[in-house]
């Protein structure tokens, strides 16, 4: 489990989220979905932690006016940041502690640059301030002791607190480097030589990406080709490299076996395709080729099939594809699909995750995907390990956005109690339907 945090930020005001393995995020439109999706996103970005301003060329936010609440009372300011297990290693014992990191910014010229930081470890808790071309430091030693995320709150909280207390104050921090200019990954290495930043007092200090290993989806995947060149592309949020992966998995079907039956299965269960092919136009790697479908024991060109099949294909070619452990945000994966390729894309989601580790971060409006998952978590919940699961409800109230966390059981129920607006629209509607 992991801990999101934010304050002033797009309508969140301090709100803590927790995220699990598997996470589905649902509500009406600008309730915050996609803001808090775009969060993972930037605090997993190397763009973040190699500058001082919140950037990432994957958003459509660049000015601090696009992250700052619209209806904060005070727009001088926003924060976000996280928790997270970590491993520590001494004397070849292995500690487990949580990590929490803060991250104010303020208007530097129209961006969003970093105004204060604080990091919360194993031994420490220390707070940077930039003031024009300054620098202060503030430490507090605080007590060693092993801990897990499921602790990581009150750990995030205290934090919060330490960070914002300092408000004045603290050590001057001499360096070469405007603060304006200085990575945040650089900070460990600025202050080792400064007496309060030893390391047998303060334990390790390193600043880290949320995610190690994001995979990135765009809401609208690329449009199908008659024909493809090159020898590939790297990887693109919307897909454009899919049938590049797709090319190269087809040639090697004996290695990727697994990948192939999968995908097979998945194409069935949706009556999306029954097989997919690729034709070669020469011998050369950098030649041309179609990608086809086998609908109904034609093989047709994919530009010339049913558009879902290539919005899907993306979503469930990184589910099969990327790293053991990575972690897909996924937006609105059931964009172009009919209602029973949406639900089989929750096949995809669950078996990956219990084969392979995968965590999911899914911002959806489709009740059949959903709905599918946890008949699929039930039926599994005797012979596989537990998935960690939950729905998150977003709503857009007038004071803000608010994130209910619903956590689903190990056969896939909801919790007792849920947000009576959950299912208020839904149940309505039916009532209407039935003349209640």
């Amino acid at each position: 489990m992991k801990l999101l945090y934010a304050d002033n930020f797009r309508g969140f005001k301090d709100t803590i989220i927790p995220l699990s393995q598997v996470n589905f995020f649902v509500g009406e439109n600008s309730a915050g979905k996609s803001s808090i999706l775009g969060l993972i996103k930037l605090l997993s970005s190397r763009q973040l932690w190699q500058d001082s301003h919140a950037y990432d060329d994957e958003l459509m936010w660049e000015s601090f006016d696009d992250f700052v609440s619209a209806n904060a009372k005070n727009k001088k300011r926003f924060t976000i940041g996280y928790g997270k297990e970590e491993r520590s290693f001494d004397n070849d014992t292995r500690t487990s502690f949580v990590q929490s990191v803060l991250i104010s910014f303020m208007s530097d010229k129209g961006r969003a640059r970093v105004s204060k930081i604080t990091w919360n470890g194993i031994k420490s808790i220390f707070t940077i301030r930039f003031v024009n071309t300054r620098m202060y430091l503030r430490v507090d030693q605080r007590k060693e002791q092993e801990e897990s995320i499921e602790e990581g709150i009150p750990h995030l909280l205290e934090a919060l607190d330490f960070h914002n207390a300092f408000i004045k104050g603290g050590k001057k921090i001499e360096s070469s480097v405007t603060p304006s200019f200085f990575p945040l990954m650089m900070l460990p290495s600025a202050f080792r030589d400064i007496p309060e930043m030893d390391l047998e007092k303060t334990g390790v200090f390193y600043l880290d990406k949320l995610y190690d290993s994001l995979v990135w989806l765009a809401p609208i995947r690329t449009s199908p080709r008659r024909s493809y060149d090159g020898t590939g592309k790297e990887f693109s949020s919307d897909g454009k490299h899919t049938p590049y992966q797709l090319k190269s998995i087809l040639g090697n079907r004996r290695e990727n076996r697994n990948i192939l039956d999968r995908l097979e299965s998945f194409g069935k269960d949706s009556h999306l395709f029954e097989d997919l092919e690729v034709k070669k136009f020469g011998a050369s790697a950098t030649d041309p080729f179609e990608l086809s479908a086998k609908i109904n024991g034609s093989n047709l060109r994919i530009n010339n099939v049913g558009y879902g099949v290539s919005q899907s294909l993306p979503i469930v070619i990184e589910a099969l594809n990327s790293d053991d452990g990575s972690t897909l945000c996924i937006q609105q994966p059931e964009v172009h699909l009919h209602p029973r390729a949406q639900a089989s894309l929750a096949n995809v989601i669950l078996d990956t995750a219990i084969d392979h580790r995968k965590n999911y971060i899914i911002e959806t409006h489709s009740d059949f995907c959903i709905d599918r998952y946890r008949i699929l978590l039930r039926r599994s919940s005797t012979n596989s390990p537990t998935i960690k699961t939950q729905i998150i409800f977003f709503e857009n109230r007038k004071d803000g956005n608010v994130a209910h966390v619903m956590k689903l059981g190990e056969r896939g129920e909801l919790p007792k109690e849920v947000p009576n607006s959950y299912r208020e629209f839904f149940i309505r509607e039916e009532m209407d339907l039935l003349g209640l």
